[in-house]
């Protein structure tokens, strides 16, 4: 076995762009039910930041590890000031065990502490390993939220009318309504690829409003292995007579998830958050998008719970992500933290 100590971690290059993508294919994700990205170049998500780095670790005359890392503008406890983003940590599979995956996020946090003053990284809560080595290097969960997968397949009809809307208004209606928030940032979606749409719902003085986001171009998903039970599952809805059900697509190995994530979501009734997805869900599914992820907060899970009801909890599973990072003068204190669209 190779020592870590051997490893080079260098800034990476267009030109080892090729061999990133490789290494980015070969780390697949989850464990029974496992996906693989799919992207133009593999800075494609960096390049949503100004300031952005990659570090590729070097063994053997080959890359193994890398790690990106980005920072941006936001406003921390009412303070404006820089935070930095880590994102894109991978390990070779025959090369994991031996400490490249701390080397390497501990680089790009170097980095990321001469420009900011707060580092964090977003994990899936049931990722114990990658939580393991931010811990290792002072990190501690800060905050969290969730995503709901919620199948298009079935057309229902929402009860109020659903207009749209500039992602700037929707944007703020979440900041008041969802909020407050002690860490907030402000993407420019409007300007920026993959922004589908956005929509609001009124009755009243109540309101539900979200945009919806393509990530198809930044960072695709590809299906490369299906639980047993949901292959089987995929396998009996091609079939006649459940071909003629309304039933979820599920892509089988080698096929893009086609999917839209939804955020900045907000609805300050359950029943207009229910019209709202039930509508951007008709929209997406003229578009061929089989999957809305409904990225939301803890403040927004009780109207979500209204939604999922919309179909089957073994096609709509809600997904839970932390926060782990470190603060420069850390209170503490759990944060109340946006999800920038950015870091999904």
């Amino acid at each position: 076995m190779m020592p870590s100590g051997e490893l080079d971690i260098r800034p990476y290059t267009a030109a080892d762009d090729a061999e990133a993508l490789a290494l980015d294919r070969a780390c697949m994700q989850g464990t029974a039910y496992r996906l693989s990205f799919e992207r133009p170049t593999f800075r494609r998500r960096a390049e949503n930041f100004d300031d952005w780095a990659i570090f590729a670790g070097w063994l053997r005359g080959r890359i193994v590890a890398l790690a990106g890392i980005a920072t941006k503008p936001a406003t921390l406890f009412g303070v404006p000031t820089t935070v930095a983003f880590g994102f894109d940590l991978r390990v070779h599979p025959d090369f994991r065990g031996r400490g490249l995956a701390g080397r390497m996020a501990g680089v790009a946090a170097d980095w990321a502490w001469e420009r900011s003053d707060l580092v964090y990284s977003w994990v899936a809560e049931d990722n114990r390993v990658s939580g393991a080595v931010l811990k290792r290097l002072h990190g501690r969960p800060l905050a969290a939220f969730r995503y709901l997968v919620y199948p298009t397949h079935r057309r229902l009809a929402p009860e109020r009318e659903v207009r749209s809307a500039s992602p700037e208004e929707v944007y703020a209606r979440h900041v008041r309504r969802a909020g407050p928030f002690d860490l907030l940032t402000s993407p420019q979606v409007a300007t920026m690829p993959g922004h589908v749409r956005s929509w609001t719902v009124r009755a009243g003085g109540e309101l539900a409003a979200c945009s919806a986001w393509d990530n198809s171009g930044i960072l695709a998903e590809v299906v490369e292995s299906l639980p047993r039970g949901l292959a089987l599952a995929g396998a009996a809805f091609g079939t006649w007579p459940l071909t003629r059900a309304r039933l979820p697509r599920i892509p089988g190995p080698g096929e893009r998830i086609r999917s839209w994530y939804l955020h900045d979501v907000v609805a300050t009734r359950p029943a207009l958050g229910r019209d709202l997805v039930r509508h951007v869900a008709a929209e997406a599914r003229e578009r061929d998008i089989d999957f809305l992820y409904i990225a939301h907060p803890p403040s927004q899970a009780a109207w979500i719970q209204r939604v999922r009801k919309d179909h089957p909890r073994f096609f709509a599973p809600v997904l839970a992500y932390r926060m782990w990072g470190a603060l420069k003068d850390d209170p503490g204190a759990r944060l109340a933290a946006y999800v920038d669209i950015r870091d999904l």
